[in-house]
């Protein structure tokens, strides 16, 4: 990451605000990315996949406004996918919101929970 405009996998002030502080601190993160990784992040393909999914139970949780994983990319997955499934929005201000911001991740963590206890 970097919040310099240089090259990255998650560029801008974002993904910095997160990763380059102690806000994810990890003494064994390093901030690299492999060209394999960044390839496969590049290629995948999850429309062509949730064709896949059915009869496996699919829980789609996402964010309203996210620059990285977009939400009409996740409608259109849920969409695509068969049955059962359900989708459900948290009014997020970013993608990293999801990671540690308990207003999104606590009721993330209860749809999660709910939707594991009943097709697990």
């Amino acid at each position: 990451m970097t919040d310099d405009g240089g090259p990255a996998a998650m560029m801008g002030a974002e993904p910095f605000e997160y990763y380059g502080t102690e806000r994810s601190y990890s003494p064994h993160w390093e901030n690299s990315v492999t060209v394999a990784s960044g390839y496969q992040t590049m290629t995948v393909d999850t429309l062509a996949a949730a064709d896949l999914i059915s009869p496996t139970p699919l829980l789609v949780v996402h964010g309203t406004t996210d620059e990285f994983c977009s939400p009409e990319g996740a409608q259109a997955v849920y969409d695509r996918a068969g049955d059962p499934k359900k989708i459900v929005w948290l009014p997020t201000t970013n993608h990293i919101d999801l990671y540690d911001v308990p207003e999104f991740v606590n009721p993330a963590v209860d749809e999660l929970t709910a939707f594991f206890s009943e097709h697990l």
